[in-house]
C-alpha cells in the first residue's frame, strides 16, 4: 500500500550531540534549529513497532490535560537496554525528548516519563516508553505566594511563564491576546503552574493546551466562536472521508442554571427558565474565577445557560483512516489542531436528510502501526455565536447564544 504521508520518530539522545553552532554553515548554522541546543535528533523510526498519541480533553467543560504518547520499540539487539551497553543504553532515563511527525508535521513533542523493557525466553525484546508534553512539567512546577496586578488574561499567563522559578522558554509559546481583564490576585503558595494557567483559561473562556509541535498554546474566547474555514468531513464524497462516527443525545451537557463566583465576589446566577420548565433544574457551578467584576461573572453565567440549556444531536467523535486519503486530505487532517472547528456531514441509515453539524475538536488521538494510521477526533458542540444573515447561526429565537 502506498502511504499518503509517513510518520517519523525523532529521539533527542545523548548520542545526537551536535557540532557547535557555526555561522554560515548549511547544517550547523541554521537559526531556530536544534543545533543551538547542542542536540541533533536521531531518527529511530526503523525500530518503531507502534505509536499511540492522546491529546485534549473529554468535553468542553473540562480543562485540557497533559498529552501523552507511548512508543514500542524493537529491542532485540538491546539497543534500548539500560544494562546492555547498546547505542542508546545511557538514554533510557526520564526527561529525554521525543518528537513524532507525520508528513513532516509534528503530532507530538514531549519528554520521557517511564521506560519498560520486556524480554521473552525466545530472544524477543520490546522497549516501551511513555512520553508527556510540557503540561506535565508545568504541573510539577510550584509557585510561591505572589501578588499580581489587574491585567489581560494573556498578559497574566505570560507573566507567570516568565517568572524565574518557572522559566518556561519563550520560543515554544503561541499566546493569543486575551479579551478578559483579570482582577489583581494573590497566588497561594504551593500552587502549581498548570493549575493556575488553566484557571486563567477557564476565566477567559478560551483554550490552553500543548500543541502537536510542543508549543504552549492559548486561544481567547473569540477565536473559538467562528466556523470560517472549517475543514469538511463527509460520507457522501463532498469532504474528507471517515470510517466511523458517534452521535450523542444526552444530559451530560444539559445545564439550565449556572452559579458563577469570582475571587472576592458575590455568586451570580444565570437561569434558563424555559429549559427548567421542560427538563427540571440542572445546575453547573464555577467558583474562584478571576473576573474583574461581578458583572463579568453574571455575563458568563448567562452565556452558559444559553449554550447548554437545550439538548441536541451532537456528533461526539469521528474516526479517520489516514491511509485511505490522498496526500492533500491527509495533510489537512494532520494539520487540524485542538480547538479547530470542523464540519461533519453524515447520512443516517435508511436515507433521509443528512445530518450537517459544525463541531469543535476537543481531543485528538493517533494509533499508528505497520501500514496503519487511524486518527480520532473527539468533538463538542461548536461555540459559534449568533451571526447575522447566517442560515444556520442567524435564526432568531433559536438555541444559538449571543456572543460572549
Amino acid at each position: 500500500m502506498t502511504l499518503p504521508v509517513s510518520t517519523a520518530v525523532l529521539f533527542y539522545s545523548d548520542s545526537g550531540v551536535a557540532d557547535p553552532f557555526v555561522l554560515d554553515s548549511a547544517t550547523s548554522g541554521v537559526l531556530d534549529s536544534d543545533v543551538l541546543d547542542g542536540i541533533t535528533p536521531v531518527d529511530i523510526t526503523a525500530d518503531v513497532y507502534a505509536i499511540r498519541v492522546d491529546r485534549g480533553r473529554s468535553r468542553w467543560l473540562d480543562d485540557f490535560q497533559a498529552g501523552t504518547c507511548s512508543i514500542s520499540l524493537d529491542n532485540r539487539t538491546r539497543t534500548y537496554d539500560p544494562t546492555g551497553g547498546g547505542t542508546y543504553s545511557t538514554d533510557i532515563v526520564p526527561g529525554k525528548r521525543f518528537r513524532v511527525t507525520t508528513g513532516g508535521t509534528p503530532i507530538f513533542d514531549g519528554t520521557s516519563d517511564d521506560w519498560d523493557i520486556a524480554y521473552s525466553l525466545g530472544g524477543d525484546s520490546v522497549a516501551s516508553v511513555v512520553i508527556s508534553d510540557a503540561f506535565s512539567d508545568l504541573g510539577h512546577t510550584i509557585l510561591t505566594e505572589t501578588a499580581t496586578t489587574s491585567q489581560l488574561s494573556s498578559d497574566r499567563l505570560t507573566t507567570i511563564l516568565d517568572r524565574s522559578d518557572v522559566g518556561f522558554p519563550v520560543a515554544p509559546r503561541d499566546i493569543a491576546t486575551g479579551v478578559t481583564t483579570l482582577q489583581a490576585d494573590t497566588i497561594a503558595d504551593g500552587t502549581d503552574v498548570a493549575s493556575y494557567a488553566q484557571l486563567i483559561a477557564r476565566t477567559e473562556g478560551g483554550r490552553l493546551f500543548i500543541a502537536g509541535d510542543g508549543d504552549l498554546t492559548f486561544r481567547n474566547r473569540y477565536e473559538t466562536q467562528t466556523v470560517a474555514g472549517a475543514l469538511k468531513f463527509a460520507d457522501d464524497g463532498t469532504g474528507v472521508p471517515y470510517y466511523g462516527i458517534q452521535v450523542a443525545v444526552g444530559s451530560e451537557l444539559l445545564f439550565n442554571r449556572a452559579l458563577v463566583t469570582r475571587v472576592g465576589g458575590t455568586q451570580q446566577t444565570g437561569d434558563n427558565l424555559t429549559s427548567q420548565d421542560t427538563y427540571g433544574v440542572r445546575t453547573l457551578e464555577y467558583g474562584n474565577l478571576l473576573f474583574n467584576s461581578d458583572t463579568d461573572s453574571n455575563n458568563f453565567a448567562e452565556y452558559l445557560v444559553a449554550r447548554y440549556g437545550t439538548p441536541e444531536v451532537r456528533i461526539s467523535q469521528i474516526d479517520i483512516n489516514l491511509h485511505a486519503l490522498d496526500a492533500t486530505q491527509a495533510g489537512n487532517v494532520i494539520g487540524t489542531e485542538l480547538g479547530d472547528v470542523i464540519q461533519v456531514v453524515y447520512t443516517p441509515p435508511g436515507g433521509g436528510t443528512a445530518i450537517d453539524r459544525y463541531a469543535v475538536v476537543d481531543r485528538i488521538s493517533h494509533e499508528i502501526g505497520p501500514q496503519m494510521h487511524n486518527v480520532v477526533f473527539g468533538l463538542s458542540k461548536t461555540v459559534q455565536a449568533f451571526t447575522l444573515d447566517s442560515a444556520q447561526f442567524g435564526v432568531l429565537d433559536s438555541d444559538t447564544p449571543l456572543g460572549y
